[in-house]
């Protein structure tokens, strides 16, 4: 069975259930920590979670690269020997996979989260050809969508020539 193409979450619906805080990061507090996946990629290379926390002060460790945007409260982000930074509601961040961070939070926070799974650059590299080529090789129309009928044969990429 096909996944579906467009995948809807309203994370102020969503169930959240415990995500505890491995408690060898707990430097200050209780901080109760819940969350709920909204979507998964087809590949399951990318997860988009919700999350929420209780007061405290913890380190956090980011294995893949995540992308959050702060939906309620604030948090102060440190990297650890570096600058601390406020993310309140509407801020988006990313963090890159292999990040130690310390995390304040001063009351509660509330944030959606896109965790990826970084590729190793070189693959990356090579996708990119792949498709490249693949789009060369076989150029899609995107003059005309679904149920609509083509009023050129060029493509919207103006690089490329009409063949035929």
């Amino acid at each position: 069975m096909p996944a579906e193409a467009i995948v809807v979450s309203r994370p102020e619906l969503a169930a959240l259930k415990d995500a505890p805080i491995r408690e060898s990061w707990i430097i200050e507090g209780a901080p109760v920590a819940r969350a709920q996946e909204l979507s998964r990629s087809v590949d399951g290379t990318t997860v988009t979670m919700h999350w929420s926390c209780t007061s405290g002060t913890f380190y956090w460790y980011f294995g893949i690269d995540e992308t959050v945007q702060i939906l309620e409260g604030e948090v102060i982000v440190r990297k650890i020997g570096e600058a601390e930074t406020t993310l309140a509601v509407g801020d988006v961040a990313l963090f890159r996979a292999g990040t130690w961070c310390i995390w304040h939070v001063p009351h509660r926070v509330r944030k959606i989260a896109i965790c990826r799974d970084a590729m190793p650059r070189l693959a990356g590299s090579v996708l990119r050809l792949i498709k490249r080529s693949l789009d060369r090789l076989a150029p899609r129309n995107l003059d005309a969508p679904p149920g609509k009928f083509a009023t050129s044969m060029y493509s919207i990429n103006p690089n490329l020539r009409k063949t035929g």
